[in-house]
């Protein structure tokens, strides 16, 4: 039998524990001295984190949808906390006969990423989101980020007879609408919003901080505000609520710079 010499046994023995794991000595509790083993996974170090940034950088995106706010605030929303450049194209009204045939699905916003077309503004959230690191820390603050947005999608889509009606473009009683369709509906959807955010660890929809939800929300604020006088006095903790989120740093100036538009 060939026996392998003590050297490079030992050595190559190191190698193989050094491929799978990391070691650091810890102090055991009675003093001693013990080994602890843990996973050598490859992890982001802050060169890693920077080369990330970079590369979002460096991708070309071009927004294209109506000069107001509606679907697509939330992402250009997006776009400026991440500190990300984009080119912001907006169609006016009276180009968009001409433009629809051209548009993937006929309808806006749609994102153009280095080439590539994705029409839909949830799938465009939930995409930036995701690039931008802003879906909390686990998937269950994920979820928990996607939970509000739905919520607040069902919200709108269940108030909708009451927005054409006040609007002018259903015929119908617009007061009887709003007592008996929009505040059950509204009052429904805050509920859960707020029972979200007194769970939360941090001021936002998750532990972890911001994530995509609280701009969503946020922004839809401001639309409510103007459709809903009594929203303000009905939700004022939705209001503060709103004013923290406009008030990050990063989104602070655009928000009070960007055009007035009350949807």
């Amino acid at each position: 039998m060939r026996v392998i010499p003590k050297s490079i046994a030992t050595s190559t023995l190191e190698r193989q524990c050094v491929s799978y794991y990391k070691t650091a000595n810890i102090r055991t509790s009675n003093g001693g001295i013990g080994m602890k083993l843990t996973s050598s996974k490859p992890t982001l170090d802050d060169n890693d984190n920077k080369k990330h940034s970079k590369n979002l950088k460096m991708a070309r995106y071009t927004l294209t949808y109506f000069d107001i706010r509606a679907r697509g605030e939330a992402i250009r929303l997006l776009f400026k906390y991440a500190g990300v450049e984009f080119k912001d194209v907006r169609i006016q009204r009276a180009d968009w006969p001409k433009i629809k045939p051209t548009t993937p699905t006929g309808k806006l916003p749609y994102l153009e990423v280095d080439g590539k077309i994705l029409p839909e503004s949830g799938a465009i959230l939930r995409y930036l989101a995701r690039q931008f690191k802003l879906i909390g820390d686990n998937e269950l603050e994920t979820a928990f980020a996607d939970s509000v947005v739905e919520t607040y999608r069902d919200f709108k889509a269940n108030i909708r007879p009451y927005v054409h009606v006040s609007a002018g473009l259903a015929n119908g009683n617009a007061d009887e609408l709003y007592k008996d369709v929009y505040v059950p509906n509204r009052d429904i959807a805050f509920k859960y919003l707020e029972s979200v955010l007194a769970k939360s660890e941090s001021d936002f929809i998750v532990d972890s901080g911001v994530t995509y939800a609280d701009i969503f929300i946020a922004e839809h604020i401001t639309t409510l505000l103007y459709l809903d006088p009594s929203f303000e006095k009905a939700l004022p903790q939705f209001v503060d609520y709103q004013q923290k989120v406009f008030a990050l740093p990063q989104i602070k100036d655009y928000v009070a710079s960007r055009k007035v538009s009350k949807v």
